[in-house]
């Protein structure tokens, strides 16, 4: 048992379960801004956008793939428009 007398196994689904919000607030955020379509995506703007850490971001490397992703997709959208 651990300090909370929780089993382990608890504590990991905990954890999972946080991780898959964090990831749906950061989902979220990258919805918001792409109907928004004029700032840049990026670390800092996501995780002021979704309300999480960039630090928790960075280590997270399919969530920094889809920023970036999301990037270029708002790049070719505003050279669509020009």
């Amino acid at each position: 048992m651990n300090r909370a007398g929780a089993p382990l196994e608890t504590l990991h689904k905990n954890g999972q379960r946080r991780r898959q919000a964090t990831v749906a607030k950061v989902n979220a955020a990258l919805e918001h801004m792409a109907n928004q379509r004029t700032d840049p995506v990026n670390v800092s703007s996501v995780a002021r956008t979704a309300g999480v850490s960039r630090t928790w971001i960075r280590g997270e490397p399919s969530v920094v793939l889809a920023i970036a992703e999301a990037e270029v997709e708002r790049l070719r959208q505003a050279l669509d428009h020009t």
